[in-house]
């Protein structure tokens, strides 16, 4: 299966199993990109977000996210890293955790996706340009460890 990141960047993932919709992933914090900035403006839909230890993220309503509602209302714009998930690159003061190439999803260990080193790497990469970016647009506020 190819996901697609950003204009021109895309990476491919062998799936197994399948979603069952549970919506426990959409308790997680969904952190956001240029990309998905722009989509949920191009939607009318910013006023959605919120800042989460300095980065923009979703709101959420009743402990999950705040376009959940048994599906995803915006599943066809849904941010990467929703479109990532189980694939979890998360920031740790802007360092970004990704170490393995098999990520099972938590709820659902029937769901497997497995990622090419170098397709982990690009996307790493791509992550901490989108941080660079953020930063120097004044779209996150944390400190100068990139």
């Amino acid at each position: 299966m190819r996901i697609k990141i950003d204009k021109g960047f895309s990476i491919n993932v062998k799936v197994r199993g399948h979603c069952k919709y549970c919506g426990e992933c959409c308790k997680d914090t969904v952190y956001l990109t240029i990309p998905d900035l722009l989509n949920l403006e191009k939607h009318g839909l910013l006023d959605k977000v919120t800042m989460v230890h300095g980065l923009p993220a979703l709101k959420k309503e009743n402990g999950k996210c705040v376009f959940y509602n048994g599906r995803c209302k915006i599943y066809n714009f849904r941010p990467v890293v929703c479109r990532l998930y189980p694939i979890t690159i998360t920031p740790n003061n802007l360092k970004i955790q990704c170490t393995k190439h098999e990520y099972a999803c938590k709820y659902n260990t029937e769901l497997v996706y497995s990622i090419r080193y170098s397709d982990l790497i690009k996307l790493f990469y791509w992550f901490v340009r989108q941080a660079e970016l953020m930063k120097q647009y004044g779209l996150i506020k944390i400190g100068d460890e990139l």
